[in-house]
């Protein structure tokens, strides 16, 4: 989980690596699409950094339109400015990697991708997901698809929480009182070490940036503070790690491999039970790899669907499924997590998690700077939770209106 960290934050430094092209090996003919332009020379990508997964990508998409060349441009976080400016003015990318990149979800710097899914005769949205596209979905408008995905959240025994796939803070409080013996996750979590977390997935469900505004100060943010607030200042040497001492266990479910892994870890029935919250899911969606949206502004539209649509293929998606990230084609995920899973009562569970709308992790280093700054004096004792939240709230506020 600590590794898995250390990535979310690789999206705050990434670096400026310069720009790089590759020669096409064969070539085949560019299917017209829903954009207005098969002009076939160059196709320019931005990214925050450079993939492994997105070099294949490119590498793959030139040998199959031998007469393109796929450019990667690399924009730092401190970039974005740059980056918006150059798609107004047209001289910017036709793809975006949106992984480590800056932009909100309903960015109007970025097609709809739903026209592009509905015109296309090989690709339809009940190829997906449910969870990839509900959780990207912004006012029915879908401006990027990615091609691998993780869910965050909490699960626990049955025995304890019941067979619910949420709860509220009360409840989460409740289920402690029922078991004094048990700590509320592995002794390993502290508090500034979950702050942290907290910090990545609140900004999804406590900023709207369409309308650049902020709630913070909300009953649903400070029980997520005071959900810290319950965990330890410093953890225990050594960590113990036995289930039997945890009331619940905070998850990353990257691949079928990790969820049965996390089956044996239970050894009993279990539940996705996530963090608590007042309504919706407690569980989170994050985009892996490759998150691709195609810039409003390209003249290239045709030739960067295309590519889009490679990342989500049959061939590219078992690639990926084999290499354990777990793919966003619905049969292809099932596929992973059925030869992984032994437990079929543990694959129908996880399948109806991901069945339904998660929030979506969209990580802003500005946003978590605050809330781990504002955190951090509430549990050195200087500030009460709501004073923290509410400071927060009119420090996010400013952020966001000096952005707009």
């Amino acid at each position: 989980m600590k590794k898995h960290f250390v990535c979310i934050l690789m999206l705050l430094c990434a670096l400026l690596c310069g720009c790089g092209g590759r020669e096409g090996t064969s070539h085949n003919p560019l299917p017209v699409g829903v954009g207005d332009d098969t002009s076939q020379s160059t196709l320019r990508i931005a990214a925050a950094f450079r993939s492994e997964e997105l070099d294949a990508l490119a590498a793959q998409f030139e040998a199959l339109h031998g007469d393109c060349t796929v450019v990667v441009d690399y924009y730092p976080d401190n970039a974005y400015d740059r980056l918006c400016t150059e798609i107004m003015a047209g001289d910017g990318p036709d793809v975006l990697n949106l992984y480590g990149l800056s932009l909100p979800l309903d960015s109007p710097y970025l097609e709809d991708l739903y026209g592009y899914i509905d015109a296309d005769e090989e690709l339809h949205r009940e190829d997906f997901v449910p969870a990839v596209l509900s959780s990207l979905e912004v006012g029915g408008v879908l401006r990027s698809l990615p091609a691998t995905y993780e869910v965050v959240t909490l699960s626990a025994r049955t025995s304890d929480v019941g067979t619910g796939t949420s709860w509220t803070f009360e409840e989460m409080c409740d289920a402690l009182t029922q078991r004094p013996q048990c700590r509320l996750l592995p002794e390993y979590w502290v508090q500034t070490e979950f702050l942290r977390w907290i910090a990545a997935i609140s900004i999804g469900q406590f900023i709207d940036w369409e309308h650049h505004t902020a709630n913070y100060s909300s009953a649903a943010f400070q029980e997520q503070l005071q959900f810290c607030a319950l965990l330890p200042e410093t953890a225990a040497r050594p960590a113990n790690r036995d289930p039997e001492s945890c009331l619940t266990h905070f998850d990353v479910v990257q691949n079928g491999a990790g969820l049965q892994q996390l089956s044996n870890l239970w050894g009993e029935p279990f539940i996705f039970i996530g963090f608590p919250t007042e309504s919706g899911s407690g569980s989170f969606f994050e985009c892996t790899t490759l998150h691709l949206g195609i810039s409003a502004n390209s003249q290239k539209k045709s030739l960067a669907w295309e590519l889009v649509k490679l990342a989500v293929s049959q061939e590219t998606q078992q690639q990926l499924s084999r290499r354990m990230y777990m793919p966003v084609r619905r049969d292809v995920m099932e596929a992973q997590v059925k030869a992984a899973v032994s437990d079929e009562a543990v694959q129908r569970q996880y399948f109806q998690l991901v069945s339904q709308p998660l929030v979506f992790i969209g990580y802003n280093a500005d946003v978590a700077e605050i809330i781990l700054e504002e955190g951090t004096a509430c549990f050195d004792g200087k500030r009460t939770v709501e004073e923290a939240a509410e400071r927060i709230q009119n420090r996010v506020t400013l952020y966001l209106s000096e952005i707009e």
